[in-house]
């Protein structure tokens, strides 16, 4: 025979596993229901979720589901969204402007950064969303100081390919034939789009 006491502890502890389990699904359901009927978050939005970057592909009751820039599946339970940060326009535009000393040749500087920039363009498509988009020249204070834009759109979170792998391969070219251009005249600003 089975002690009462035994057998109400034995059930007082079931209760509270189920209980707990219980409590997470019914949080995923009801942050689940909320986004969906609120419009926080729409199929194809680009977000950022509990520190994930996708493409929002389904807004469910228990999970939502994001796919990332190589394609990857990413399911967030509900519960676990605190914070979303959107991308309206689905990427981050990067500003990269190139100091122009008077001895420059424009053109062929010019020809050299767009060339670096398509090559970057083609190489990571995934990254670097549509071909880049050069501004030509700019003056500041009449003339007195001088640079070239060029606008590329990528991937939220992907900044280290600007900062450093773009950047390096226009410092290496522009290095050959003017040895005193120097990595502080490239700067480079973002704009979440």
């Amino acid at each position: 025979s089975v002690k009462l006491t035994t057998y109400l502890a034995s059930a007082s502890v079931i209760g509270l596993a189920v209980g707990f389990g219980a409590q997470g699904f019914v949080q995923d359901v009801v942050i689940g229901l909320t986004l969906i009927f609120s419009d926080t978050l729409n199929i194809e939005d680009v977000v950022e979720i509990s520190d994930k970057v996708g493409r929002v592909e389904k807004i469910g009751l228990r999970f939502t589901t994001l796919v990332n820039l190589h394609g990857q599946k990413i399911f967030i339970p509900n519960r676990n969204i605190g914070t979303i940060n959107q991308f309206r326009g689905g990427c981050i535009r990067a500003y990269v402007d190139f100091q122009m000393p008077p001895q420059i040749d424009e053109k062929r500087v010019f020809g050299e950064i767009e060339s670096i920039a398509m090559g970057m363009y083609q190489q990571h498509k995934s990254i670097i969303l549509v071909p880049p988009e050069p501004f030509g020249v700019k003056e500041i204070d009449s003339g007195k100081w001088r640079y070239f834009r060029i606008k590329f759109r990528i991937w939220p979170g992907q900044n280290a390919i600007i900062e450093t792998t773009f950047k390096n391969r226009v410092m290496a070219a522009l290095k050959k034939d003017y040895p005193e251009y120097a990595e502080w005249m490239i700067t480079v600003t973002y704009k979440v789009e």
